[in-house]
């Protein structure tokens, strides 16, 4: 596992297929980090792709993220706050994630996904992308 001192910025490179609507309460998006990619520091690499459903009995989108390679899946619930969006969930440890989408414009976004063992006080910083839209 490749440990960084907090704060240190380690450039990755990945592939985005990118989020589509299949119609307007329904979303997917396609996330590869590939082996033979530089991984990701802590959370390594990972092939995800999500499905995104908006829930207007609690006005709430339910995500679906599934990594088939590894066979990790995820649930969370996804919500606006203020500019941002923050999506939040469980996982089979019963340690809470928290992914937070900020800095949103037409051409880029600011990717934060978090981690809070169910033991520990605080939350840690796992991945953190940088994302823009790719020209042509």
């Amino acid at each position: 596992m490749d440990l960084m001192e907090p704060g240190t910025l380690r450039p990755a490179k990945s592939i985005s297929a990118g989020c589509w609507k299949a119609v307007p309460s329904r979303m997917s998006g396609l996330f590869p980090a590939p082996r033979g990619v530089p991984a990701f520091p802590i959370a390594g690499n990972w092939y995800g792709t999500t499905l995104r459903v908006y829930d207007p009995s609690i006005s709430v989108w339910r995500i679906c993220w599934f990594d088939p390679a590894r066979c990790v899946f995820r649930q969370q619930i996804g919500r606006p706050r203020g500019e941002d969006i923050v999506q939040e969930g469980t996982t089979d440890a019963g340690d809470l994630t928290r992914w937070s989408f900020t800095e949103i414009t037409a051409e880029s976004f600011h990717w934060l996904g978090e981690v809070k063992p169910a033991t520990a006080t605080d939350w840690r910083l796992v991945v953190d992308v940088r994302a823009r839209r790719r020209k042509g």
